[in-house]
């Protein structure tokens, strides 16, 4: 997952402020959570081809005209596409969108996933979650190494999102806590290995 750009979110802005004020006792991380994002592609793209709809598997929920969606590769490249009139509805196989050229070359299977945004609370589709696996002190001043491990038998399936989750209310729970950070990321996890997902966080005057 290294070089993935990591969204943090306005409400886990907050909390480290909070917990500098005083106002709250427990801002660490405490949970990662994943999620399999909006849906994947039931065909490819192909890098520098023109298109105006997204192919892609049911979709869970609505999008509406004007939504930003991003599109991400097992590589972790991605670009963001917007959502044509007059949008899709729920169980649709079919996303319009405003024309534009694909940059990468994406495969069946790959993501398609709400545009990370400091606005976010929650990952779209949350399908496991674990608390935090370590954490490390970086070689740079205010560096911070959060850690979650992924064994062969955990989280199986397709992952479109990660989420690092703290605060007093974090849990197992699935949606519980204040999402500081959101990472998209597209990998299928097989039982045939093991993942470590690192969150590198640094903090600067």
């Amino acid at each position: 997952m290294s070089g993935t750009p990591v969204t943090v979110t306005n409400a886990g802005l907050d909390l480290l402020r909070d917990g500098l004020s005083g106002a709250a006792s427990n801002t660490a991380i405490t949970y990662v959570a994943i999620g399999s994002g909006l849906t994947t592609f039931t065909s490819g793209l192909t890098s520098g081809s023109p298109y105006t709809s997204l192919p892609v598997a049911a979709l869970p929920s609505a999008v509406v005209t004007g939504q930003s969606l991003t599109i991400v590769n097992a590589a972790g490249q991605s670009q963001a596409v917007v959502v044509a009139a007059p949008g899709a509805a729920i169980s649709a196989t079919a996303i319009p969108v405003t024309s534009f050229t694909a940059s990468f070359t994406y495969a069946s299977g790959d993501g398609v996933v709400r545009t990370s945004a400091a606005t976010d609370t929650a990952l779209d589709v949350e399908t496991y979650r674990a608390a935090l696996s370590g954490y490390a002190n970086g070689g740079s001043v205010g560096e911070g190494l959060f850690t979650l491990y992924l064994s062969p038998t955990a989280g199986i399936g397709q992952i479109q999102e990660v989420g690092w989750y703290g605060g007093a209310s974090a849990s197992a729970t699935p949606g519980s806590g204040v999402l500081l950070a959101r990472v998209l990321y597209s990998h299928n996890h097989t039982a045939l290995e093991s993942i470590n997902s690192v969150l590198d966080s640094v903090f600067s005057a």
